[in-house]
């Protein structure tokens, strides 16, 4: 009826938030990341969808995403990454390295930017607008130690804890390898990447900044921001 309909229902949209410390200190709030507890009729729901949308999407994925994805992992990148770093040191090469880590990256995806992605990759009619339906008019409150907060709406970002929100996020910075020229690698795991390339005089290094300055203009552009304190 929900896919029907091209609604998400509201009461699924109500979510109990629980902190979950990362690291440092438990003092400080942004050292933890909110997990949402969905209804489990929902998940199901999620999956359904997942499950017919996967097939007909995956060819568009980017090949430098590693993270969310059957059949790749964090092994897969390294042993592609410690495979061109070998090459470069057997080859007596200087290969420079700028790590990136978005802040907050899950909670800041912008719905209408998102639906926008979800639109250009062919997603269209009733499932667009059950995509809208299902980002939009959350609410959600915190709830610790059987203390609960009142409800606040959640204006951005992708639920964590769904089952449709990784893949929703790899869809959101699908393009953003895109922006870099052929001789950079962007590998990326979800939201963590690493930006390289081999130097083998200054113009190779101005085009690394080049490349890097593009990939910052991207976040810039899709209202995503990077983590410069990591």
């Amino acid at each position: 009826m929900s896919l029907r309909n091209a609604t998400f229902p509201n009461k699924w949209k109500e979510t109990d938030l629980v902190p979950i410390h990362k690291s440092e200190s438990r003092s400080v709030v942004p050292n933890y990341r909110g997990i949402s507890l969905l209804d489990i009729l929902s998940k199901l729901l999620e999956r359904q969808v997942y499950n017919g949308m996967f097939g007909v999407i995956e060819h568009y994925l980017s090949k430098w995403q590693y993270g969310f994805l059957p059949g790749r992992s964090t092994v897969c990148q390294l042993i592609e990454v410690v495979h061109q770093f070998g090459e470069a040191l057997e080859n007596k090469c200087q290969i420079d390295v700028i790590y990136l880590d978005f802040s907050k990256a899950f909670d800041k995806v912008p719905h209408v930017k998102l639906v926008h992605k979800l639109e250009s990759l062919g997603i269209r009619g009733s499932l667009l607008s059950w995509f809208r339906s299902y980002l939009t008019g959350r609410k959600h409150r915190v709830v610790i130690n059987g203390e609960q907060s009142e409800y606040l709406p959640v204006t951005s970002g992708v639920p964590q804890g769904s089952i449709l929100g990784p893949l929703l996020f790899l869809i959101y910075i699908n393009d953003m390898p895109n922006c870099i020229s052929e001789k950079t690698s962007l590998p990326l795991f979800a939201n963590d990447s690493k930006c390289f390339s081999l130097i083998l005089g200054q113009e190779d290094g101005i085009r690394l900044q080049d490349d890097l300055n593009n990939v910052l203009d991207w976040a810039h552009t899709w209202g995503m921001e990077f983590n410069y304190a990591k």
